[in-house]
């Protein structure tokens, strides 16, 4: 018995080990396999998608030691290679065709003699992951003989470069001599172009730099440069990454030795460019022609320096040159964000009459709408309204200042260490950080407490917000929505817009010159209910009896007439004695749910009883009446006729002609209006309303503008003597009707214009374009157009129209799955934020938005869900 025990003790512990034998090794393979898929894939940062990406193995291919080709130069199609571990290649490396290459982390491309990327191939860098760390993986790339360490072999054209991510480390190693062609002491660029001789080379192409941390030097070459020809510039597009940038002769960010800059574009990065005797940022030394070509900086914190060039413009010149070469125009976009720090450490004048002094930044015909913040030398301007997106250092031997008229905004998270000095004659906003405030000084405004957040509340029985400050203006977002400004609210409360139902809100108290705005209050507001359904009309019985009714009505709805704002409580079952006309019903409100959507019945008017006779009146009373009209009628037809004198017109009489617009550049439907045209027209009317027996005291002038086909903008233009005829006594109002738009502008807005204007006027209707992503979600495909007001050839704009208002429409059909109450017409603020245009409105028998304002701006449309 206890044999029999013991044996089977035995077999269950030993079932139990080869159970956990079998778990054990389940686990062990299952991490063997684990790992073995996981380096089944190869991943990289896509930037444009912002996210990472994984790729199979079999889709991409290693880089090795020693491969010399990478690509496939008879396809376009991309081909994708990753670099893993150490690899090294002692020949030049050609990429050829559509090459992706991947730096893994933790890896390195050592291309002893660089990489070259001729005409017609192309090559884009990625890193593994968004941010550069120690562990990110890494190419080294050293031209030799004329090659550019990246790019362009010597004399050969160059192909497009792309970098998104990964260490970059390209250099041109400077030639003591190179025999076939006579040269001496030059290189090819870092990244870009290799060096042009006699037998061309140079090639316009693309450089893009979206990522990743690069360093690129050269000696004639540019740091990271291109060549030009006279017929072609080709372009430097910088969107971000960290970058270094340093020539001898070349300029650091431009063109090699001896050549003027093509474009380049910078909105992003942390950039450090510098050259010996080329420009930081711009041509090389010894430039030879006029650069026809733009630098435009208008994002990141960028530094351009030169020994003996300019900052950003153009290199050393040779005293021996016939004349000085022009500079590219630099410009720092429409809403510049940039910090710039432009210097020349040269301080001596050219003894050569016909070369100036190396300057900080050369061209500076657009300094009066530059944005941003620019450093020449040591002191600093704040130009424009600017926001800080990076943190900055004034350092001791810096001075910052912030002019009349402009303001600075410290946002939070960001730091402005002053260990030099900061003067304020405009507005500063301080969200985030200043350090040593003490160092602020100057007569302007200095904005550093906020509002408290505010506490507003729903009330659903009312519709409205309340717990609002009736002292205190508020700014209200939806989410994906437009901002609205509440001023003032009376007793701290303001209706729910229609389109904050359903919606996220955030409430911010606005800033005045007091205090900055508030952090702001994230309120839900709650979805109503739908309309309520079953309603239907009956209309009155007789015209007047006022005997209507809505049916199928709960003792939980409202009601109220279409233009009153007086809701009342239904009756179950039906609501009785209406008057014809239009009606909104509605789920009545609760403690915790707003009221519904309103459902719109209209009750029909009865049929009159014939003769005029009101309802309710007897047999005789009828007859009675009868005989008196009778009597009345035969009195008026046996009375002479006398002979009256022209009614007065009570509303303007309307005249109008139609012109014929040309076909005109891009796609301009363009028109004139004359002093003739004008005159010819209100005569025209004045005669007609003379022979229809009316004395005609104002004018309604209106002008049609018809649009050849193959158009999709209308410039009308206005003479100094029709406008002149517009603003005289006689004009009511004045409109131009074209199929983009139509304009009634009032008296008060036609004596503006005439007195903000000289010589002949430019009415402009184009389509927008440039639109942010945010305005392109408002309007979908709806119309969006920039309407302008111009004189002097269009140099000059008309913005406001003071007292004056045009009514104006857009055109536009509605969709089948749109309700007309839910469009609305938008306009974009000075500093491009949606607005929305107050009393706009669908007219459905013109089939266009109508709305008035005060001012030109771009206007479109959007729509909100009912």
């Amino acid at each position: 018995m206890h044999t029999k025990t013991r044996d089977a003790k035995k077999l269950r512990g030993g079932v139990r080990a080869v159970i956990a034998c079998i778990i054990a090794f389940a686990v062990v393979f299952t991490q063997i396999k684990v790992e073995a898929f996981a380096e089944e894939v190869v991943k990289y940062w896509d930037r444009e998608r912002n996210e990472q990406v994984t790729l199979k193995t079999e889709d991409v291919t290693a880089v090795t030691d020693g491969m010399t080709t990478i690509g496939d130069a008879n396809s376009t199609a991309p081909k994708w290679y990753v670099v893993k571990g150490d690899v090294t290649v002692n020949e030049r490396i050609n990429m050829a065709g559509n090459v992706h290459l991947i730096l893994a982390d933790n890896s390195k491309l050592d291309a002893k003699k660089g990489i070259a990327v001729l005409k017609g191939n192309s090559l884009i860098v990625y890193g593994e992951n968004k941010e550069v760390t120690t562990s990110t993986g890494k190419i080294i790339a050293e031209g030799d003989n004329g090659d550019a360490g990246i790019g362009g072999n010597l004399s050969k054209d160059t192909g497009n470069i792309k970098i998104t991510g990964g260490k970059v480390d390209a250099s041109s190693k400077e030639v003591a001599s190179i025999p076939q062609y006579g040269r001496q002491n030059e290189s090819g660029a870092g990244i870009g172009s290799g060096l042009r001789t006699g037998d061309g080379g140079g090639s316009p192409f693309t450089i893009e730099i979206t990522g990743g941390e690069i360093n690129a030097k050269a000696h004639s070459g540019g740091g990271i440069g291109n060549n030009i020809t006279e017929e072609e510039i080709g372009t430097i597009e910088i969107k971000g990454g960290k970058i270094t940038a340093r020539s001898e002769y070349g300029a650091g960010i431009g063109s090699n030795s001896s050549d003027p800059a093509g474009n380049i574009k910078i909105t992003g990065g942390e950039i450090s460019s510098s050259s010996f005797r080329g420009a930081g940022i711009g041509g090389g030394d010894e430039q030879e022609l006029d650069s026809i070509s733009t630098i435009e900086i208008s994002g990141g914190i960028v530094e351009a320096i030169s020994d003996k060039g300019d900052g950003i413009g153009i290199g050393k010149c040779n005293k021996d040159i016939e004349h000085e070469p022009k500079a590219g125009v630099f410009t720092t976009g429409e809403n510049g964000k940039a910090i710039i720090k432009a210097l020349t450490n040269r301080k001596e004048q050219n003894t050569d009459p016909k070369l100036s002094k190396p300057t900080n930044i050369r061209n500076r015909v657009n300094e009066s709408s530059w944005k941003g913040i620019i450093f020449e030398e040591n002191i600093g301007k704040v130009y424009g309204d600017h926001e800080l997106g990076w943190d900055l250092t004034v350092t001791d031997k810096e001075s910052l200042i912030v002019p009349e008229g402009t303001v600075l905004t410290i946002p939070e998270g960001k730091t402005l260490t002053l260990n030099g000095t900061l003067s304020n004659s405009g507005k500063i906003r301080k969200f985030g950080t200043i350090t040593d405030e003490g160092k602020v000084s100057g007569t302007g405004k200095f904005l550093n407490t906020r509002y408290d957040k505010p506490v507003a509340v729903r009330d659903f029985k009312s519709g409205k917000l309340t717990g609002l400050d009736a002292n205190l203006s508020y700014v209200i977002t939806p989410k994906d929505g437009i901002e609205q400004t509440v001023n003032n609210p009376a007793e701290g409360k303001t209706d729910i817009a229609d389109e904050w139902f359903g919606k996220a809100l955030s409430i911010k108290v606005k800033e005045d010159e007091g205090k900055l705005e508030s952090q702001p209050q994230n309120l839900s507001i709650e979805a109503r209910a739908e309309a309520p359904e079953g309603l239907k009309a009956e209309k009155e019985s007789v015209s007047g009896r006022k005997d209507g009714k809505i049916t199928g009505t709960t003792d939980k709805m409202q009601y109220r007439f279409s233009t009153s704002t007086e809701w009342k409580t239904c009756s179950e079952g039906a609501v009785i004695s209406l008057a014809p006309g239009k009606y909104l019903v509605r789920i009545t409100a609760t403690d915790t749910a707003f009221a519904s959507k309103s459902a719109e019945i209209e009750i029909m008017q009865g049929e009159s009883i014939g003769g005029g006779y009101w309802i309710g009146a007897s047999s005789s009373q009828k007859n009675e009446k009868d005989d008196k009209n009778k009597t009345e009628n035969t009195d008026k037809a046996s009375a002479p006729e006398k002979a009256s004198a022209p009614e007065k017109a009570s509303a303007p009489e309307k005249a109008e002609v139609s012109i014929e617009a040309k076909k005109g550049k891009n796609k301009t439907a363009t028109a004139k209006i004359s002093e003739k045209t004008v005159e010819d027209t209100i005569t025209k009317a004045l005669e007609e309303a003379k022979k229809n027996g009316k004395e005609a005291e104002k004018i309604s002038l209106e002008v049609k503008v018809d649009m050849p086909k193959g158009t999709d903008k209308v410039k009308v233009n206005l003479t100094e003597g029709a406008l002149e005829t517009l603003t005289s006594e006689k004009i009511n109002n004045f409109t131009i009707d074209s199929p983009l738009s139509k304009m009634e502008f009032d008296k008060t807005a036609l004596s503006e214009i005439k007195k903000k204007s000289k010589g002949n006027i430019l009415l402009n209707v184009t389509p927008a374009k440039k639109l942010s992503k945010n305005v392109k979600k408002i309007t979908g495909n709806r119309p969006v157009y920039d309407i302008s007001i111009s004189y002097a050839k269009g140099k000059k704009n008309i913005n406001a129209l003071g007292k004056g208002s045009i009514k104006a429409s857009i055109p536009y059909n509605l969709k089948k799955n749109e309700k007309a109450d839910g469009l609305y017409v938008f306009y974009l603020d000075k500093k491009g934020k949606v607005r929305k245009a107050k009393g706009s409105y669908y007219d459905k028998e013109s089939g266009a938005m109508v709305f008035n304002t005060k001012s030109l701006a771009v206007f479109g449309i959007g729509y909100t869900k009912k």
